[in-house]
């Protein structure tokens, strides 16, 4: 008996040892999903950044790769999507100028305003438009 097995019937057939090499590569996925939305979460990275989007191409990679073993088409096709979404998110921001059109494009399109302010009547943007 293993830990998987003894505690949810739906991990009866497995064990740690009879996990493949495509079992453990999807778990690292798994896990860097998690480790990403959690940094995103605590605002230790930005979910505007390429470090996020590239955390998510590796990510989606494995869980598709650990796939080729027991496949599920709605799986592959959210990994899918996903890998292609990162990798345009990625190249746009990697494009000359393009950064910084799109830090002021967000910055114009989604005003932020400082609702902290203790005057009601006062709605003080935190982002000016150029």
């Amino acid at each position: 008996m293993d830990f998987l097995s003894e505690t949810s019937p739906f991990f009866a057939d497995v064990t740690l040892s009879s996990l493949g090499i495509l079992d453990v590569i999807g778990v690292v996925g798994f896990g860097l999903y998690l480790t990403n939305y959690t940094l995103v979460t605590f605002q230790k990275i930005d979910s505007r950044g390429i470090t996020f989007f590239l955390v998510n191409i590796i990510a989606a990679s494995c869980v598709l790769t650990s796939l080729v073993q027991n496949f599920n088409l709605a799986s592959a096709l959210i990994q899918i999507f996903w890998i292609c979404l990162g990798v345009v998110a990625v190249t746009l921001r990697l494009l000359p100028g393009r950064q910084v059109a799109l830090l002021t494009e967000s910055a114009t399109k989604n005003s932020v305003v400082d609702v902290t302010n203790e005057d009601d009547d006062a709605i003080v943007p935190l982002f000016a438009a150029q």
